[in-house]
């Protein structure tokens, strides 16, 4: 099982279980993964601070100031034109102190957890935040020429990200990047297939290489594309978002190619169902997910500050209850 926090929650976790960091709530509440994400993580990356408290990044993307860093959106893009492609900055890859916090990770906690380590904001996400989401969306219409050259150059930098990563010796590479709505993707099928497919094989050649694992996280309802991801190596799934998509469909269809990381809801069940539900679900999970391997439960994304902290604990006290093989549940 797994989870990811955000900062309030992660505070009222310590507070209540009297540690001081994430790695150690893990360690109490028996989870099996830490993640590192690349261009995400603060750590990896320097920031210019304005007076508001607002700051640009090192794509040149201008950020809100904010305590929460989770999801934000980005309040000035540096790709404005398509002559601005050939001016974009991006960070130096090869820099060591860019994977300190992985180099922690694995050197303190490497035999204790699963290290999931790469990429966030891997292609579409890192196109939209540095062109703008209506813009990056009408020239893949209307302008596909540009794309082509912006995903590429994103594509060739990505390339050189892994390599620094599967130099570690890490359990599964991952990567993160949202290509739809709860209703569908974002874009057709068959426009993610010519822009984001090629470009994903490309980068996966990488960690398939070494022979690791690849995980991709992107929410929403992604059924059309699934087959495509186990097409260019995709091992995992996340975060099987079950409001978007039928988790069980999956499963059924796809369960010998993939394994499910994720599926207890975060919409409704985490933060407003009661201890018994939050059980419930997490034993149906199990009870259809699990058989044959295949399944990382964990909350759908990361959990928020209106989830009480007693339903994170019946999620861990009914996987101690019912989450071992071989599963025989009524």
């Amino acid at each position: 099982m797994d989870a990811w926090f955000t900062p309030p929650i992660l505070k009222r976790l310590c507070d209540d279980l009297g540690v001081k960091d994430e790695v150690q709530v893990k360690r109490k509440l028996k989870h099996d993964i830490l993640t590192f994400q690349m261009n995400v993580t603060a750590s990896t990356y320097k920031k210019s601070f304005l007076s508001d408290g607002s700051y640009f990044d090192e794509f040149g993307i201008h950020w809100p100031a904010t305590d929460f860093q989770d999801v934000m959106m980005p309040l000035e893009h540096p790709l404005k034109a398509e002559e601005d492609i050939d001016h974009l900055t991006f960070p130096d890859p090869h820099e060591s102190w860019r994977y300190a916090e992985l180099t922690n990770m694995v050197e303190k906690y490497g035999e204790e957890f699963a290290i999931f380590a790469g990429i966030g904001f891997t292609i579409f996400e890192r196109a939209w935040s540095m062109r703008g989401l209506t813009r990056t969306m009408r020239d893949i219409v209307g302008n596909s020429a540009m794309m082509h050259r912006l995903l590429d150059k994103i594509t060739e930098y990505d390339i050189e990200v892994a390599k620094e990563i599967v130099r570690y010796d890490i359990d599964c590479f991952y990567c993160g990047d949202d290509y739809a709505m709860q209703t569908g993707p974002f874009i057709s099928p068959t426009k993610w297939r010519q822009l984001i497919k090629p470009r994903l094989d490309r980068i996966f050649e990488i960690p398939r290489g070494r022979n690791l694992p690849i995980s991709l996280h992107s929410c929403g309802n992604i059924m059309a594309i699934i087959p495509d991801l186990i097409d260019v190596g995709v091992n995992v799934i996340n975060p099987a978002q079950a409001s978007a998509i039928d988790v069980n469909l999956v499963k059924r269809m796809y369960g010998k190619e993939i394994c499910l990381w994720g599926s207890l809801d975060t919409q409704h069940t985490l933060p407003f169902g009661t201890v018994d539900e939050v059980k419930a679900e997490v034993k149906d999970r199990i009870k259809k997910l699990a058989p044959g391997g295949g399944l990382i439960l964990a909350p759908v994304h990361t959990v928020l500050p209106d989830v009480p902290l007693g339903n994170i604990y019946a999620f861990v006290e009914a996987v101690e209850e019912y989450g071992k093989y071989p599963i025989s549940l009524s």
